[in-house]
Formats: C-alpha cells, sequence, structure tokens
C-alpha cells in the first residue's frame, strides 16, 4: 500500500493521463475533420489515436506505480 502522499501523486498522474487522452481525440478528430471535410474518417481517426494513447498511457501509469511502490519499500 502506497503512502498518502505517494497515491495522491499517482491520482494526479492517472488525471493527467485521462485528459491526454481526451485531447488526443479532440485533436485528432479536428485536424483530420478539417483537412478532408468528412466527419466519418476523422472519427474513426480520432478513435485510432485515442486507443494508441490509451495503450501509452496505461504503460506511463503502471511503469510509475511499480517506481512509487519501489521506493516506497526503499524507505525513501
Amino acid at each position: 500500500m502506497l503512502s498518502e502522499n505517494k497515491q495522491k501523486r499517482l491520482n494526479v498522474l492517472r488525471y493527467g493521463l485521462l485528459v491526454v487522452c481526451a485531447v488526443a481525440f479532440a485533436l485528432g478528430t479536428s485536424m483530420v475533420y478539417i483537412g478532408g471535410g468528412r466527419m466519418l474518417p476523422a472519427v474513426l481517426q480520432g478513435i485510432l489515436l485515442t486507443v494508441e494513447m490509451a495503450v501509452l498511457c496505461t504503460i506511463i501509469y503502471f511503469l510509475y506505480r511499480a517506481y512509487l511502490e519501489k521506493s516506497e519499500r526503499g524507505g525513501r
């Protein structure tokens, strides 16, 4: 179990990664729509970009959580 301070840091990271995924969808969709003027390909591209970012954010989250847990055991 993480200390309260480290859990707060993990919560901030989780919120930030959620915002990154939302912004990735908005930017991915809007850029393709502005460039091509077609909604369906724009939404599909936005979803694809969001899934890629979600996978990357999930990896970052678990790596950071493992780092915090390791530093917790180390007594830092």
